[in-house]
């Protein structure tokens, strides 16, 4: 009865098999504190599933597919084989395509809106703007991982506030990575 699919389709399976009473709440139960259903990964491929497509009609001498899908990503490698295969064959198949898959140390945190938290790179000029009866200072910033026109004005006071803390002349310190960013010319 590898894995489950649900407080239903498990329950069925296993009273099909054998039966209790109160089969239903311990099956509800088992599926709710399950580690292993409650596990979500913190790296992109550091949790995975395989699987094989057998019985396949021949393509380039190739008549099955291992299936190698990423838990967190969802991300999938589909690579063909031909049967009969060894663990070997299968390993080294892993190796030569899921193995060489990007992978990150520790995926960034999102938001409670599943938004990925922005890093800045630089502070590329600065002005002066009026919001209702004040002078708000905004700067605009050069995102990690985002071209430089993709650039964003932020209010300095957010700005300083929810990312970096400024420490002095046109640098800026990352308070959480402590990365010092230099300013372009402002």
């Amino acid at each position: 009865m590898g894995g489950h699919s649900g407080v239903q389709v498990t329950r069925k399976r296993l009273s099909s098999l054998i039966y209790w009473k109160g089969l239903t709440t311990d099956v509800k139960k088992w599926i709710r504190e399950y580690v292993v259903c409650q596990r979500f990964p913190d790296r992109a491929w550091s949790v995975i599933s395989m699987d094989f497509i057998e019985g396949l009609p021949s393509s380039n001498k190739k008549n099955s597919i291992l299936v190698v899908v990423d838990h967190l990503t969802k991300y999938g490698h589909f690579l063909p084989l031909s049967h009969p295969y060894t663990a070997t064959d299968v390993a080294n198949e892993y190796l030569k395509h899921v193995g060489l898959a990007p992978t990150q140390d520790q995926l960034p945190l999102v938001d409670d809106q599943s938004v990925l938290p922005k890093e800045p790179v630089h502070i590329l000029d600065r002005r002066m703007v009026k919001r209702g009866n004040h002078a708000v200072t905004e700067v605009l910033v050069e995102w990690v991982n985002s071209f430089p026109e993709d650039a964003t004005w932020e209010p300095l006071p957010v700005l300083s506030i929810t990312l970096v803390v400024f420490v002095g002349d046109n640098s800026v310190l990352m308070s959480s990575r402590l990365r010092v960013l230099v300013c372009g010319n402002i």
